[in-house]
């Protein structure tokens, strides 16, 4: 026995049913805006985080030198493996300075303090 729908048909949804139905179908569309709402939101934080990256200096391309005369070495950043070393040795040889200047300081401290 199957049932024939038409124009005619009539069948009973209860007032509480119907007003599940439309809170469902609100909340449904509700939530499709809200997503795309937070979707639109993120694009806009990712484009201005791009604008943000461009607008840095690239690899590369920076305003570090180590001397002004060797063309090699102006704007470029990361320095070389040459200029770091460099720079190391320096640095090595201003720290041996400094330790050989506070042993005379302090053998001159001792004679003063006799």
């Amino acid at each position: 026995m199957t049932k024939e729908f038409s124009e005619n048909s009539k069948f009973n949804i209860s007032i509480k049913t119907l007003l599940w139905i439309i809170a469902g179908v609100a909340a449904a569309i509700g939530g499709y805006y809200g997503m795309l709402s937070n979707i639109n939101s993120k694009f806009v934080e990712l484009e201005t985080k791009v604008q943000e990256a461009l607008e840095k200096p690239k690899p590369g391309t920076g305003t570090y030198t180590i001397d002004m005369g060797d063309p090699a070495a102006s704007q470029t950043w990361p320095p070389t493996r040459m200029e770091f070393n460099m720079k190391d040795e320096m640095a090595r040889q201003k720290i041996d300075q400094v330790i050989k200047d506070l042993e005379e300081l302090e053998e001159e401290l001792k004679e003063l303090r006799k």
